[in-house]
């Protein structure tokens, strides 16, 4: 079962970042810095104080693990 929590921006790990930069259809390219960047500038955009909007993140979600080509064909 998810744990879900609420995570400021500089709390999100690049997997969320990711994820909420999905959401509003914005580019996921880049280190951790630039995501945070991009995601501060789209909550600006939309109205919101990036400094204090709180994102809903599963805690205990791991990082995706990539699977090899070999393991999708199975």
């Amino acid at each position: 079962m998810a744990e879900l929590e609420q995570k400021k921006l500089s709390e999100l790990r690049v997997v969320d970042l990711k994820v909420e930069l999905e959401k509003r259809d914005i580019d996921v390219t880049g280190v951790k810095a630039v995501l945070v960047k991009k995601l501060s500038k789209a909550l600006t955009d939309e109205g919101h104080d990036p400094d204090k909007y709180l994102f809903t993140v599963d805690s205990k979600g791991g990082t995706p693990v990539k699977k090899t080509p070999h393991e999708t064909l199975h």
